[in-house]
């Protein structure tokens, strides 16, 4: 299993081979042109990132782009052509993936009329599960995708459909997608760069161009678009931990910390960790052991995060804690010589002349050594190591796993009792306003507890601050049957009044004023709509 890895800490592969069975991995494959027009090639590609975009739930783990395009490399599979069943399977196989969604989409000339189908092929045991099917005009595609998610999720199990996106320019976003598939990197500049141009909110394609800008190290120019990101956007956390390395390249220590704080947060990868310890070493703060601490217990075997806490030891003064980490780096990297520098400098200040002598013999030997020679103070300044690698997605999937577990485990509870585990999930996230978390885990409680007046007025306000607001009038409705809907009541006069509708808000909130005479924000409401009136 993939997400073994580094993120396996000491008890949880039991957990993950016994629940194995039990996660919802979902693979979905480029839909087939079944119209053999290669300009609308792209389409294919389209229809898997808005299913992927709109399948999500606490028993769903879509596997992502970069690793569909490692297992095709893996097998030796071209990213484009018909797969045959065997073929399928073995992606199936690779990426760990517990159903596939296999799709073709062809064009009426005559009519111009795209007809898109998509069959859900699950692998325990391999079997046909379920069919969809949409038909519209080729200028509705984003409706197409949208009808398509839909009826799909109704056959797998597990699935929550998260929101439909705002409506973009379909130009905007076929040019995004034709950006993804672009071969080089003028290319793919060029064709985000325009879908930017056509619909600036496009925030996957500020992503997308943050990123190509990274890997060529022009930071700049990569914080420029990777800046443009809101923290409820899906890609915020990663964009933020590319931030905060062109940040501590920049040489910029605060806003590297600043920006790593916001993933570490809410997202506790190991590299995360390092990174920012990185940043606050620069600014010698002392939470930096903590944070190198974190990565370097969590996976022992990285001698970049051993060498990391050896070194803050030894720049804080505390020669054998770091001679003791940097010779666990030397274990493994016998020639890195500025493991066995800064090793040398710890043993001579410690007053270890013996073992010092002997760490200056292997360093002279050492051709990468012969800057350190003189050993100057200054040649070990600034040696902290970062990772560029980001792996939220393997996370991901471990915390998909672990949820499942304790899904089954909630699952023995009375109903009203479990739906009370998942709001109070929800609660917590909504203060951080990780939202998109905190919808998952509302819904499961008004599933689960359809009754539960708290669940919907929390998540009328989830989508309010999301700025959906004919779901948060239809959740706050529901709200109304608690026993004292006052919150529920100044919702809705809120929203109604944002909406200029100024009956509705000023009816709901003289029912504020009939419960509780001295609200003030009710007769902030009808002080607003006094105003407004003509």
């Amino acid at each position: 299993m993939r997400l073994v890895r580094r993120l396996c800490l000491a008890g949880v592969l039991p957990l993950l081979l016994a629940a194995a069975a039990a996660g919802g991995t979902v693979l979905i494959l480029p839909f087939e042109n079944q119209t053999r027009n290669a300009s609308l090639e792209w389409i294919g590609e389209s229809l898997v990132e808005a299913l992927s975009d709109r399948f999500t739930g606490p028993q769903t783990y879509v596997v992502t782009r970069e690793e569909r395009a490692a297992a095709f490399d893996a097998l030796g599979i071209p990213p484009a052509g018909i797969l045959s069943r065997a073929t399928i399977l073995k992606l199936a196989e690779t990426t760990d993936a517990d159903c596939v969604i296999i799709g073709q989409f062809t064009l009426e000339p005559a009519t111009n009329q795209l007809r898109a189908s998509a069959d859900v092929l699950e692998m325990h045991p391999p079997k046909l599960a379920g069919r969809a099917e949409a038909a519209a005009p080729l200028p509705e595609l984003l409706n197409i995708q949208d009808r398509v998610a839909e009826a799909l999720a109704g056959q797998l199990p597990g699935i929550t459909l998260s929101p439909a996106p705002p409506r973009l320019r379909l130009d905007a976003w076929e040019n995004y997608i034709r950006g993804l598939s672009a071969s080089s990197r003028p290319q793919q500049i060029k064709y985000f760069r325009e879908a930017v141009r056509l619909e600036p909110g496009l925030s996957r394609a500020a992503l997308q161009l943050g990123k190509i800008y990274f890997q060529s190290r022009d930071y700049a120019t990569a914080i420029l678009w990777l800046s443009k990101l809101k923290h409820d956007e899906s890609n915020y956390l990663e964009a933020n931990f590319l931030l905060g390395i062109c940040y501590f390249r920049r040489e910029d220590y605060d806003k590297a910390e600043t920006a790593l704080q916001a993933v570490a947060a809410r997202l506790p990868l190991n590299e995360v960790y390092n990174n920012l310890g990185a940043a606050q070493s620069r600014l010698n703060r002392r939470a930096a052991l903590d944070n190198f601490r974190k990565a370097a217990d969590a996976d022992p075997a990285d001698a970049d995060y051993q060498f990391n806490v050896g070194y803050w030891y030894y720049r804080n003064g505390q020669y054998a804690s770091a001679a003791r980490r940097l010779r666990l780096v030397l274990a493994g990297r016998p020639n890195d010589a500025e493991a066995r520098a800064v090793l040398l400098k710890s043993l001579e200040r410690a007053g270890n002349t013996a073992d010092a002598a002997r760490e200056r013999e292997l360093l002279s030997r050492n051709p990468a050594g012969l800057r350190f020679t003189n050993l100057d103070d200054r040649a070990l300044e600034g040696l902290e190591r970062i990772k560029r690698n980001y792996d939220e997605p393997s996370f991901r999937q471990l915390q998909l796993t672990l949820q499942t577990l304790d899904e089954e485990k909630l699952s023995r509870l009375p109903r009203t009792q479990h739906a009370q585990v998942h709001l109070e999930r929800g609660r917590d996230l909504f203060r951080e306003q990780n939202d998109a978390e905190a919808l998952n885990e509302l819904k499961e409680a008004a599933t689960l507890d359809p009754q539960a007046s708290d669940t919907h007025l929390l998540l009328a306000r989830l989508y309010e601050r999301g700025g959906q607001k004919e779901e948060a009038i239809r959740e706050a409705e529901l709200a109304l049957a608690a026993p004292k809907p006052v919150d529920a009541h100044l919702l809705l006069a809120k929203v109604y009044l944002e909406q200029n509708k100024l009956q509705e808000a000023q009816r709901h909130a003289q029912q504020v004023l009939s419960m509780e005479p001295g609200n003030v924000a009710a007769r902030s409401v009808l002080q607003t709509i006094q105003m407004r009136s003509p």
